[in-house]
This record gives C-alpha cells, structure tokens and sequence, in this order.
C-alpha cells in the first residue's frame, strides 16, 4: 500500500459532505405530514353551531351536562376525537420513522469517507510509531500538532473460581479465601502470582487451574 495521501480529494469530499448537509437542513425545514391541515381542519371545528343551539350546548360550561341527549353528544365527540388524536399520532410517528431512517442514510453516506481516511491515516501512524519507537524505551512521539504512541492494556483473566479455589484449599492458601466457601480474594491471590511469556499464570512454578489468560496488543492513541 502507497503512503501517498491525495489531500486534494479529501478536501474535495470534504467540500460534497457540507453540500449534503445543506441540502437536508432545507429537506427539514420544509418538512410537513401529509394530511396535517385536514386533520387540523376537523380538530378545529368538533362542534358545528346548529349541534351547539339545538342541544343547548352553550349551557354546558357554567352547569355541566343537563340532559341524556347533552351526554350522548358528547359521548359521540370524545370518541370521534380519541380516532382523531390516534390518528394524528398514527401520522406523526409514520413520518418520524421515514425522516429517522433518511437522516441514518444519510449520516451512513457522508460519514463514509471521514471514517475511512481516518482508518487510512490511522494506520499509517501506526506503523510509523512501531518503527520510530522500535528499539527504544520510549512508546511515543511529539509533535506539534500532538502525540502519537501505544499504551499497554490490561491481560483479560477467565477465572473458574471452583477450580481455583479447589487449588488453593490444597495447597494451603486459604487467606486468600472469603469467609463465604464461594468467593476467592481474586485480587489479592494474583498479586502473589506471575505472568509467563507463555500467557500462564503461575503460583510459584505451578500453573494456576481455572484461569484462562488472554494476552491484549498494547493501544494506539492519537492525542
């Protein structure tokens, strides 16, 4: 792989991501629900004037309902109205999902080339740090626009506490055991304990049972 980087594209990409913003900024500024205004429409006029002077509705607020023909109307309008109000809410999450699933399409394509020239260059770095540090106590660079190196990660342990604590109740390590006959001192008993470069764990020049040692690469950082 060539370590030519062709900064003139990325900027040219750079220049079409900003492009593609602008253009869905103005796709959700212009955004509306089908079928909004109709709905308003009938949320705005639930009760027509002869309904109101026919059933003397007009009474209702200072008196309450007074008549079984009041009650059955109003029945009638609050169910008429709980099929609006599920309605609009039907629309309204209907385009939330259709706009959500556009802006992830959309973050997936312009994030597209930001994410692979990082990898890129990331791994250009890399390869460079092991080389300028290949050798030397040091595990990183300065300069100045940052710092570049590695940073050692911790081995991952697999403990099967039965087997261990079956081995240390053999062998007389029973300090490192807790008063409940379930839990070992987990900490404390490796403490006393070491690594191979084999990836053992060893008491002494006894390969501790019921720990699986899985050895992690060291971290690269860009600061």
């Amino acid at each position: 792989m060539s370590d030519f980087i062709d900064f003139g594209k990325i900027e040219e990409e750079e220049n079409k991501k900003i492009e593609e913003e602008k253009e869905a900024m103005a796709a959700a500024e212009s955004f509306e629900p089908s079928g909004y205004d109709d709905l308003m429409d009938d949320l705005l006029s639930t009760i027509e004037k002869e309904d109101v002077e026919e059933l003397k509705l007009d009474k209702v607020s200072d008196r309450g309902i007074q008549n079984d023909d009041q009650a059955d109307y109003y029945v009638g309008r609050i169910l008429d109205l709980e099929k609006e109000i599920e309605d609009i809410n039907a629309i309204a999450e209907k385009k939330i999902k259709e706009y959500t699933d556009k802006v992830t399409a959309w973050k997936d394509k312009v994030l597209k080339s930001p994410t692979g020239a990082h990898a890129y260059i990331q791994s250009l770095l890399e390869d460079y740090t092991r080389k300028r540090t290949e050798g030397s106590r040091k595990h990183s660079v300065s300069f100045v626009n940052g710092t570049i190196g590695f940073r050692k990660t911790r081995d991952k342990f697999d403990v099967d506490e039965d087997k261990l604590r079956k081995y240390l109740d053999e062998t007389g390590k029973t300090k490192f055991l807790e008063n409940q006959p379930s839990k070992v001192k987990w900490g404390e008993f490796k403490k006393t304990c070491h690594l191979g470069a084999d990836g053992i764990l060893r008491d002494g020049d006894t390969a501790v049972p019921g720990v699986v040692v899985t050895r992690r690469p060291d971290t690269f950082y860009v600061k």
